[in-house]
């Protein structure tokens, strides 16, 4: 009995293969029922039901992670809309949220530049760093506020990078004890003092 258990690369042409013989592979083979067996169970299922049962598993998994982040974002909109305000003439948005992945953030910030807003800034504490993120509307690019110009004032004060456009920018950095005073300095250096 042999069977090859292992191939790969060790140096430029040069492959390493590894196989077991005799009792080993017996014992290997052993190991592998047990280990297949033990994740049947898991799935409560037999093994030979066991890849269809991952896999149904996977694709509820993935629904499941769209809703949470579906809620997420819908949670995180609620908390936003208490947050709008006037600002030197215009509409603001700007504040810090957690726990909303970026796609869902652009989604957000989208909406409220629909819904009326001029300009939206907002940052997510992530552990050691901050992600943010800046939208635009019309006025707000217009009065010099675009949002490539507030990503980049974020990313100076935080030490991180960004890029975008005047109408929708965004960016990581380090980590900061005092989103909502950085979002303010950022929105004062981008116009008249905030009312």
């Amino acid at each position: 009995l042999l069977r090859v258990v292992s191939e790969g690369s060790i140096a430029a042409g040069i492959r390493r293969i590894e196989a077991r013989t005799g009792m080993g592979l017996i014992e290997h083979m052993r190991a592998e029922s047990d280990a297949l067996a033990r994740s049947a169970a898991l799935f409560k299922a037999s093994p030979d039901q066991l890849a269809d049962r991952i896999a149904m598993t996977q694709a509820e998994l993935k629904e499941l992670r769209k809703t949470l982040d579906e809620t997420r974002a819908q949670m995180a909109a609620a908390r936003l809309d208490g947050a709008i305000r006037d600002w030197n003439g215009l509409r603001v948005l700007a504040t810090a949220v957690e726990g909303v992945p970026m796609k869902q953030l652009r989604e957000v910030a989208t909406a409220y530049l629909k819904s009326g807003c001029d300009l939206v800034l907002l940052a997510v504490p992530e552990g050691d760093g901050t992600s943010y993120l800046a939208a635009a509307g019309k006025a707000g690019q217009e009065r010099g506020a675009g949002a490539d110009t507030l990503v980049r004032a974020l990313a100076d004060a935080l030490g991180g990078k960004g890029g975008g456009n005047a109408s929708l920018a965004q960016g990581r950095g380090g980590a900061c004890d005092d989103l909502p005073g950085l979002l303010e300095g950022v929105l004062q250096g981008a116009g008249a003092p905030s009312s």
